[in-house]
């Protein structure tokens, strides 16, 4: 199973729609996961036009969208315990406190920092795609794209763009 993860696409507010390189490189993923600040609820309908779609608020999400997201969730597929929150409510050292709140999780995605990260910690995977749309301190946009098998996660990778 293929699990496309994207957070902080910032849409409509930073730009206009979803780019192609992201409706292709999430077109043959099982299942959407977003981690928030989608801003704009005509994302998601995109997103799911895509496949299914599982998402959390961002501290940007219009408050219509927001109210209808819950600000973290926690499921399982396939034997993997995937938590999701986009980050912004955790205080203090984000990594402490994603591991302390989700201590149970396989897989912790987070996003607000729009910074592509990948970690294990004790046995955990956290797992920020970073920005597609967005980029801060990395010299690139991206998403990320995990592969489940057998109740574990098979492969990480991270698609990136140098340009939008």
């Amino acid at each position: 199973m293929y699990l496309g993860i994207i957070s902080d696409t910032h849409i409509p507010d930073i730009i206009g729609e979803i780019p192609d390189w992201i409706i292709s490189g999430l077109a043959d993923c099982d299942l959407i996961i977003h981690a928030g600040d989608i801003t704009g609820s005509e994302v998601l309908a995109k997103l799911e036009e895509i496949g299914p779609v599982k998402a959390v608020q961002g501290n940007c999400d219009e408050s219509e969208l927001a109210e209808s997201l819950k600000l973290s969730r926690q499921f399982e597929i396939e034997g993997v315990s995937i938590a999701l929150t986009h980050g912004h409510i955790i205080k203090g050292d984000l990594i402490t406190g994603l591991t302390y709140s989700f201590p149970d999780a396989d897989l912790i995605i987070f996003g607000h920092t729009h910074n592509a990260f990948r970690q294990y910690i004790e046995g955990q995977l956290l797992l920020n795609p970073g920005s597609p749309t967005v980029r801060k301190r990395k010299n690139f946009y991206s998403f990320a794209r995990v592969e489940l098998k057998e109740g574990e996660i098979a492969d990480i990778g991270f698609v990136k763009q140098n340009r939008l």
